[in-house]
């Protein structure tokens, strides 16, 4: 397959994908790797579906780790990682992917959107205030200390 046919295909299985038919982009994007492509947009989505429509998660994880390992800084392939680091549990490990990937690109809707939802941000306590204020700092962390302390069971 040549460089403009690999294009259409990698096309035709993002919108199979946003169009929410996963076993069609699936089965293209399988395609495209067992073709021999390298690109790190076709690997990340393809570990991306392989893990989440095939089950082996094991194998997408990696196929997803080798996409950003080439490099490429594009952040639908931090995005599939971060998801399939969500979906097997580690969801520290996730916000951190999604936090680089920001860092590369910090205004891409689905990086932003997705980090809200896996570590989203309470609401300063002086709200007229900036969130880095000493003041809503300081207060935040006495906040976060007396919801989580420990207090016996009423009798």
């Amino acid at each position: 397959m040549d460089l403009k046919q690999r294009d259409a295909v990698f096309r035709s299985a993002v919108g199979d994908y946003t169009g929410g038919r996963r076993n069609q982009a699936a089965a293209k994007f399988r395609r495209l790797v067992k073709d021999g492509s390298n690109d790190p947009r076709h690997l990340s989505f393809c570990g991306l579906l392989v893990a989440t429509v095939d089950g082996r998660v094991q194998e997408g994880l990696k196929l997803c780790e080798r996409a950003l390992d080439l490099g490429f800084t594009d952040p639908w392939v931090h995005l599939n990682l971060a998801r399939l680091h969500y979906l097997v549990g580690r969801r520290s490990r996730a916000v951190q992917v999604l936090r680089t990937g920001l860092h590369m690109e910090p205004d891409h809707p689905g990086l932003l959107r997705e980090i809200q939802r896996l570590s989203p941000r309470n609401k300063p306590p002086l709200g007229f205030l900036d969130r880095d204020h000493v003041l809503n700092k300081y207060l935040g962390v006495v906040l976060l200390r007396r919801r989580t302390q420990h207090r016996p069971p009423p009798n």
